[in-house]
């Protein structure tokens, strides 16, 4: 919810919003015991929710991988549109794309997707070893006016108003010194 007041770069550097220790405090509770929390649940629900659905397609003779697929591609028209439209910080894009990946271990051995989700977890653990401490881009020097400069949009603005801040990548590249010509994913 922090993304609709201060906008996504904004939830980054919260610091910026905050003057005292109680805001400080009750901010690293939600951290940890909201945001923190409900990840791990979302995520395990969803992988559940997907094992209880091809199960129950499987029992009824549907085609488990073609139902999932159609599943799936919905799940990434949403979260595009949403994403878009309404909020910046969607996950149902993410979870379409999961969902897509996770089609390759549909039917496979309890052994096969152990090992696979074992060495999976080992890479990403891997891949994001001191990515936590590479956020060099939110040091920039164009990054807190930007923020400073769009918070008060996210907060009292229109919802046009609000697209535009969205939707200005030049600005964004601006504020993380990102050299023109690069793309924003």
């Amino acid at each position: 919810m922090l993304i609709f007041q201060y906008g996504l770069l904004g939830t980054l550097k919260l610091e910026l919003f905050t003057d005292s220790n109680v805001d400080a405090t009750a901010l690293w509770i939600v951290q940890v015991f909201i945001e923190g929390s409900f990840m791990p649940i979302f995520a395990f629900l969803f992988g559940y929710g997907m094992i209880k659905l091809s199960e129950s397609l499987d029992r009824r003779g549907l085609r488990v991988k073609w139902t999932l697929t159609r599943r799936a591609l919905g799940l990434i028209l949403l979260g595009f549109i949403h994403s878009y439209f309404i909020w910046e910080g969607d996950i149902l894009l993410t979870y379409g794309l999961t969902c897509l990946a996770l089609l390759f271990f549909v039917r496979r051995k309890r052994k096969t997707v152990i090992v696979w989700g074992i060495s999976i977890a080992f890479l990403a653990a891997l891949m994001s070893y001191g990515s936590l401490n590479d956020l060099s881009a939110l040091e920039s020097d164009g990054m807190v006016p930007y923020i400073e400069e769009t918070t008060p949009i996210y907060q009292d603005g229109s919802y046009s108003e609000i697209q535009d801040v969205r939707q200005d990548e030049e600005a964004i590249m601006k504020a993380m010194d990102i050299p023109e010509g690069v793309a924003l994913c």
